[in-house]
């Protein structure tokens, strides 16, 4: 176990005997550290071994134990892990958050301890299971006042901060953590540093989706983003629809093998239904990737090698398929200080690819740019715009043509209903958060859709709300809604926004 003096400055200042809680303290910094140097099935381990502890604790009714500190720690423990379990239904867990947080608050507990638990267990808990960042942040400043030579102190209150998406306030905190000594933010900035600026996760995310192209749908995405504690990935997904969508794509990345390399293998296999105006037709396909990519700082690029194989059947598509290969090149700048919940920051990603047909098909190429930027002026508003443009030369099978809402994502649009060699866009948003769980926005697009550069055609215009549901803590799948008018149509569709 890692030394004890996390929490013996809290501890034994609050009067409380050392010996009264023989593993808390190490066993919660453990947890902790673990997360932050990405080993998260590691510290998955050290949170089970701990509500073990608990649920024994319950069963005794804390005996032997001080009644609310233990309480608040098994309400803590519970709540991270309800937070981060990989499948987010647990309808036993918030009944004993409930009754943990009802003894802590109840009994006695002396005063440092009680607003140290308060701080890390509001700011701990999911959205609609008690989440309260104002009630953490105002236990940190008290604690600050009594206890201001604490770095952990500063940690959490850095954790809230990033939590909110006070992102500036977080690296103020996590700076004032650091230079009291704080192992928690050496380790986070080394793999920050690394790793990426994402909060490494693994999970299971169930949704459904509607579609005036596709219908009612569902589908469901897994991924573990440190597959047993190392810097590999892997995402699955599978979805299905009312129209005959049915598709699935798997990734594999390593960081391991070639580090600081990064080896990327991906898949994917499908069928769509399309409708270009003149008919409806489906398009089958089967896909193979193998990349590789450089991250340096805020930059990364990637070369990558590309197998597709398709097959048309019905109107008006005339040819049976067509297959090629294609090498790709990619880069991006990105500058988002929590890419899963951004709140300001920027992206920029440029990418070039090169296709030769296989049969039956001259050769094309697909030159892409996208440029992303976001801004909170408050603690609960956040603006965002986005500019996006594909051009594609030569002759460019139907099925990799861009499509506006598929390809190049401007809201509010049905998919596949514009699809050109050439398409563009720019939309900006605004979105507010009302409820922990719950976050309105508007936006405002207008996008072009066309043969060529030149031939890009009247601009299409559109506007609509949307709404987003972050049901859990750290959100990687989020649903989303919206409701648009785009060209002069009304539109009703959303599903889930995966945010990585």
């Amino acid at each position: 176990m890692l030394n004890r003096g996390f929490f013996l400055p809290i501890l034994c200042a609050a009067l409380i005997p050392c010996a009264a809680f023989p593993a808390w303290d190490t066993e919660l910094q453990t947890y902790l550290l673990k997360k932050e140097q990405g080993r998260i099935h590691e510290a998955w381990d050290v949170l089970n071994a701990l509500e073990e502890q608990c649920a024994a604790w319950r069963g005794s009714q804390f005996a032997g134990v001080e009644k609310g500190s233990a309480a608040g720690v098994c309400a803590w423990a519970s709540a991270e892990h309800l937070a981060t379990a990989p499948f987010p239904w647990d309808f036993r867990r918030p009944k004993l958050i409930r009754s943990d947080i009802l003894l802590f608050q109840t009994e006695e507990v002396p005063q440092e301890r009680r607003l140290f638990l308060t701080g890390f267990l509001r700011g701990a808990l999911p959205p609609l299971q008690g989440q309260d960042f104002r009630a953490s942040l105002v236990s940190w400043r008290f604690l600050e006042r009594l206890a201001p030579e604490t770095p952990e102190m500063f940690y959490g209150l850095g954790l809230v901060y990033t939590r909110q998406g006070n992102t500036q306030a977080a690296e103020e905190a996590f700076g004032q953590a650091a230079d009291k000594g704080s192992a928690l933010v050496a380790a986070r900035r080394e793999r920050h540093a690394t790793q990426g600026r994402a909060e490494p996760s693994t999970g299971f995310a169930p949704y459904v989706f509607n579609s005036p192209a596709w219908g009612l749908g569902a589908g469901a995405r897994f991924w573990d983003d440190r597959v047993a504690d190392t810097f590999r990935q892997f995402n699955a997904s599978a979805s299905f629809a009312t129209r005959g969508l049915a598709q699935g794509r798997a990734e594999w990345m390593d960081g391991e093998m070639l580090s600081p390399l990064r080896l990327v293998v991906a898949g994917d296999i499908g069928v769509r239904p399309q409708n270009l105006g003149a008919g409806s037709f489906s398009w089958r396909w089967a896909q193979a990737e193998l990349g590789a990519q450089a991250a340096l700082g805020h930059a990364l690029l990637g070369l990558g090698y590309t197998l597709h194989s398709a097959s048309y059947s019905g109107l008006p598509v005339t040819a049976a398929g067509y297959g090629f290969q294609a090498l790709r090149l990619e880069l991006e700048w990105d500058t988002r200080e929590r890419p899963e919940l951004p709140s300001q920051g920027f992206r920029l990603q440029l990418g070039q690819s090169w296709a030769v047909a296989f049969s039956g098909g001259a050769s094309f190429s697909q030159s892409r740019a996208r440029l992303s930027g976001w801004w909170s002026p408050g603690v609960r508003t956040l603006v965002g715009v986005t500019a996006v443009a594909v051009v594609s030369q030569g002759s460019v099978p139907q099925g990799k043509m861009p499509d506006l809402a598929y390809d190049l994502g401007v809201p509010g649009v049905v998919p596949w209903r514009f699809q050109q060699p050439f398409g563009a866009g720019a939309w900006a948003f605004y979105r507010y958060t009302l409820l922990s769980w719950l976050r309105p926005g508007v936006f405002a697009s207008v996008a072009w859709s066309g043969a060529g550069l030149a031939q890009g055609g009247r601009p299409h215009w559109g506007a609509g709300i949307d709404f987003q549901f972050p049901l859990q803590r750290d959100p990687r799948a989020v649903p989303r809604w919206e409701v648009a008018v785009f060209d002069g149509a009304w539109v009703f569709q959303g599903g889930m926004e995966f945010t990585l």
